[in-house]
């Protein structure tokens, strides 16, 4: 958990993790689930979009970065959702009703699929007040992930 007293220690920089970026190899998926997950990156940036833009800019492959929350929103937590919301929306879609978001009925779960699934969940039990975000660069169409 990073703390804002002990920023270095708690926490990764943003040009850190761009720096890794560029030089990684293959497709890289990033599940951001932080606080203000919409505002990663905000120490130079103003907006998910310029956030996600400067980090496909400078890596240049095929990225995909899915957030907990879009710009000033919360990512919830709480005892009744087991931690974040996020999460646990994730590992419902994974696991508990895996069949239900698996559309397609391929035994998969795909981007678009995980995605749809986190999004209604995360909304319905937050009444609107947190909203998962999905970016890609160089990924055309869908891709299965588990």
């Amino acid at each position: 958990m990073s703390r804002l007293n002990d920023l270095p220690s708690t926490s990764v920089k943003w040009s850190d993790l761009t720096d890794v970026v560029a030089t990684a190899r293959g497709k890289l998926i990033f599940i951001l689930d932080a606080c203000h997950a919409g505002l990663a990156g905000s120490e130079k940036f103003g907006t998910n979009d310029e956030v996600v833009s400067s980090l496909f800019t400078r890596s240049g492959g095929s990225l995909v970065v899915l957030a907990a929350s879009k710009g000033r929103q919360f990512s919830l937590e709480d005892p009744a959702f087991g931690g974040g919301l996020f999460t646990s929306a994730i590992v419902e879609v994974l696991t508990k009703n895996r069949a239900l978001y698996d559309t397609d009925h391929s035994g998969l779960v795909d981007l678009s699929e995980l995605y749809r699934g986190v999004k209604q969940i995360v909304m319905q039990k937050s009444q609107n007040e947190q909203t998962p975000w999905l970016a890609r660069n160089g990924i055309v169409g869908d891709l299965s992930l588990f």
